[in-house]
């Protein structure tokens, strides 16, 4: 929570600084769709021995607003939602205590919202053209649910450790990690003095990076 905390602290300050600067030295906000890494890895499904797995996820959902304190530096703030789905039929396990071999149908939700700040250096910001590269400093929050009818299910070692979930049928899990990342580039196009559209690649490890390329619209003002 602490850490949550200093992040919204940044974004505060980063909005402060803004009411400081030049004009000239803008803001834009985003709204983009990107794909990820963990999308991709999900929706090609788990392959279990005598289990058939549907799986989905949506794209990533981003916004964020940067705000330019120079004309080669921006600083800004950036959330996103990703979801996943996956139905798993005749996934068969063993149940050791009894000695079976139990065969049995599950459902597997997971959703994470990315936060974070990031600062941006801008090498070719003209009138209508935007190039820039950056630094992504935030924090992943994961919930994963496992709905299932059976109270002695053991299809995860992690879903194990964490039976008692007060829910019955389901066992819900939850966390927050760092998720440091990279831009190595981006780019954006205003059409008009106000809008325009944009995309941006990210780099860094595949649990927590929101996407690896996203686009989408930017308002400048």
């Amino acid at each position: 929570m602490k850490k949550i905390s200093i992040l919204v602290l940044s974004a505060c300050f980063a909005f402060s600084v803004a009411n400081a600067q030049s004009p000239d030295f803008r803001i834009v906000a985003s709204a983009d769709a990107g794909a990820s890494l963990t999308g991709l890895l999900f929706n090609l499904g788990t392959a279990f021995a005598g289990t058939d797995v549907t799986a989905s996820s949506t794209p990533t959902i981003q916004g964020g607003v940067d705000i330019g304190v120079a004309p080669w530096f921006s600083v800004g703030v950036a959330s996103s939602y990703q979801s996943f789905d996956a139905r798993y039929t005749n996934y068969m396990w063993e149940d050791t205590i009894n000695n079976v071999t139990i065969t049995e149908d599950f459902t597997l939700k997971a959703s994470r919202f990315n936060v974070g700040v990031r600062a941006l250096f801008h090498y070719a910001n003209k009138d209508k053209f935007d190039l820039y590269s950056g630094l992504v400093l935030g924090f992943a929050v994961w919930n994963v649910e496992l709905g299932t009818t059976d109270p002695d299910f053991r299809a995860f070692d992690v879903v194990a450790l964490l039976r008692d979930s007060g829910k019955e049928g389901t066992v819900s899990i939850g966390g927050a990690l760092q998720a440091p990342s990279i831009i190595p580039f981006g780019a954006r196009y205003f059409f008009t003095e106000n809008i325009g559209v944009g995309f941006e690649t990210q780099l860094g490890g595949p649990i927590g990076t929101p996407y690896y390329i996203s686009a989408g619209i930017r308002g400048r003002f």
